[in-house]
Formats: C-alpha cells, structure tokens, sequence
C-alpha cells in the first residue's frame, strides 16, 4: 500500500545531482526535478547563468519513478528546462504522472509558459498550454499546473507541474526562474576632445548671364 511504499522510498531516498545545484536566489536558473519532504530529490540537473546540463535514463529513488532525458540551460535572458518519456508510479501517495515531456521556460522581460505533450494524471489527459496556475485538487494532493510566480521586480518562475502530498512530499517537476531584465540604452557617438563642429561657409553669389532675344 501507500505506506509500505513509502517506507520503501525513504529507506531508498537518494540525493543525487549533476554538479553543484544552483541557488535558488537571484538571476536566472533551471532545472528538471526536484523534490523535498520525507522523499528528497536534490534539484537535477540544474543549472545557473550561462550553463546548461543533461541528464539521460534517471531512475528516481524509492521507485518513483523515471525519465529518460532531464535538461536545463539558463543564459543571460531566458531559461529553460524539460523532462522527456517521464513516469511517476504513485509511490509515496504521489499520484500516476505519465508525459512524453514537461516542459517550463521563461525569459528576462517576465513571461514564462509550460508546456505538457501526451500527459495524463491517472486516467485522466491533461492539455499541452493550460492557463497558468491551473490546479488539480485530488484531496490530500494538490497538484498546481503551470504554476507562475511574478515579482514587483519583473522576475518570474515557472513550474510546469507541482505535485504535493499534504505533509509528505513536495515534488517539482521542470522550474525555472528568470530575473528582471535590465534594459540596455544605447551609448552616442562620441567625438574626440579635438573635435569641433565647423560653420557651414557661406553661400557665394554667382551672376547669370541669361540670352536675350528679340
């Protein structure tokens, strides 16, 4: 049942990585999967600023589940991160999550969007671009579908599914996160210190010898 699997996850609870997890704080950032509670998932991959990683057949611990291709880039103005042939398998109370992918990007002037391709929770489909933060209750499970997060600063962070167990687990599934842009005002051309502007000179009148007839 839901409990012994459970037990099986905790007593199975990996915490794994690619590289060193970026700080959830400031600038821009990615990444695939991640989860906290009683069964954690260290952000994977993940990614910040100018980087980008991948990650191919991830088996997620206590039997979760898997992916077959995890990835997250983040440069200087935009982010993105999906998660391909994912499979949740309901234990430790999460629901059945199947998608061909799971994807979430964003960029520095504040938009952000998700996409799910063939995804479903149990048996029930869920549509490629819903609204942002449309939720799923399904009792003690919460699940939030493209979840969008905007600050008075510009900055905003997107999940593309957020899956919770009411004080078990919480699982995020392709984040990313975008910062405020900074808008770039063009420099003039500048002139040299020897550099004057010189009067137009002035006009010099010319006669005109016009033929006379008659």
């Amino acid at each position: 049942g839901a409990v012994s699997a459970l037990s099986a996850a905790l007593v199975a609870t990996v915490m794994f990585a690619s590289g060193t997890s970026a700080t959830e704080t400031g600038g821009n950032y990615a990444f695939g999967i991640k989860a906290e509670g009683l069964v954690k998932i260290d952000a994977t991959p993940s990614v910040k600023s100018d980087d980008e990683k991948s990650l191919a057949n991830v088996d997620l611990p206590g039997g979760l589940g898997f992916a077959k291709a995890l990835n997250a880039s983040a440069s200087e103005g935009r982010a993105k991160a999906s998660v391909a042939d994912l499979q949740i398998n309901g234990a430790a109370g999460l629901p059945a999550l199947k998608a061909e992918l799971v994807e979430a990007k964003c960029t520095n002037d504040g938009h952000g969007s998700s996409a799910l391709v063939n995804a479903k929770i149990g048996d029930h489909p869920l549509k490629v671009d819903v609204p942002a933060n449309t939720g799923i209750d399904l009792g003690a499970v919460s699940v939030m579908l493209n979840k969008q997060t905007k600050q008075a600063d510009g900055s905003v962070s997107v999940t593309a599914v957020s899956v919770k167990v009411q004080g078990v687990v919480a699982l995020e599934i392709a984040k990313v996160h975008c910062g405020p842009g900074t808008a770039v005002t063009p420099t003039p051309p500048t002139c040299p210190t020897t550099c004057t502007l010189q009067p137009a000179p002035p006009a010099t009148p010319h006669k005109a010898h016009l033929p006379v007839t008659g």
